[in-house]
């Protein structure tokens, strides 16, 4: 890393970060094979509509955030739902849809959280409480036991067993680290006087800003109609590229894409869907990242 800085700093800003664009091109060209056909808002026009999704995942959102998960966590989580919705569009009854909710953000949790050691049977307290004798409540759950089996296993087959899917949040993580190296290139700064870990994002808190968007605006049906990549860039450039104070050094929109991958024209409708949320750096939700 030292050593790219470095090039960057003393070269042509646009040459020196094409190499690094080429590898967010090639991210979201993953993106687009694992998730293509994962997100479809199709998929809650029935018993399960917009309005479902989102008390659910605002109800993950909850969780997530009560058990101090990562940003990543959330909406990895979020992911799983969406994706196993649009395979099993209609066959998801609206009394489960809680439930497949915990199970998906269960299994978020034991890939992203590393000393996550809670049990499932934590989690699905809310399907046990109307149940009145520890036998009925023993006999629930190990009924969501074998469910939660069949879940995973159907789940793995979605993503041919490959569960690591690109997020937001590694996309909005990218854009900040692209954006940082950017401006150390234009300052023409030398990586000696360029202190990365207090970089003026980390202490502004622009990067829980626009990781507060993204957790509002996923719980919107509508952000199926975007990719994850899409709904990243647009925050971040929600939070960063339209604020003139965050940095010293100008920006032009062919930066936009230099940092994002997409240019103004292509983020407009996703821009656009992204200009209902107003978060403050006041108000922001905190995470971890």
């Amino acid at each position: 890393m030292a050593d790219k800085l470095m090039a960057w700093s003393q070269g042509d800003p646009a040459s020196i970060v094409g190499d690094y664009i080429h590898k967010w091109e090639l991210d979201i060209r993953r993106e687009h094979l694992i998730l293509s056909g994962c997100r479809d808002h199709e998929a809650f026009n029935g018993e399960i509509d917009g309005d479902s999704r989102k008390e659910v995942t605002k109800w993950m959102r909850g969780v997530s955030y009560n058990h101090g998960f990562q940003c990543k966590t959330f909406h990895m989580g979020v992911n799983f739902l969406d994706a196993y919705m649009t395979y099993y569009s209609g066959q998801v009854k609206l009394e489960d849809f809680q439930l497949l909710a915990i199970f998906c953000l269960f299994t978020a949790a034991k890939i992203e959280e590393t000393d996550f050691s809670t049990k499932l049977s934590h989690f699905v307290k809310f399907a046990l409480e109307d149940l009145t004798t520890d036998a009925d409540r023993a006999q629930m759950l190990s009924k969501i036991k074998y469910l939660y089996k069949c879940f995973q296993h159907e789940l793995l087959n979605m993503f041919d067993w490959n569960m690591l899917i690109p997020s937001a949040i590694d996309y909005l993580l990218g854009c900040f680290e692209r954006h940082r190296m950017l401006t150390a290139c234009k300052s023409r700064v030398e990586f000696a006087h360029f202190d990365m870990d207090g970089y003026q994002y980390d202490n502004t808190g622009f990067f829980s800003q626009a990781a507060s968007l993204l957790h509002h605006a996923v719980c919107e049906v509508e952000s199926l109609k975007f990719s994850n990549s899409q709904l990243a860039s647009s925050a971040f450039y929600r939070t960063v590229m339209t604020h003139e104070s965050v940095s010293e050094v100008p920006f032009h929109p062919a930066d936009v894409q230099l940092v994002t991958g997409f240019t103004l024209v292509e983020l407009g409708e996703c821009l656009e869907f992204m200009s209902r949320f107003n978060i403050s750096r006041s108000t922001v939700l905190s995470c971890a990242h």
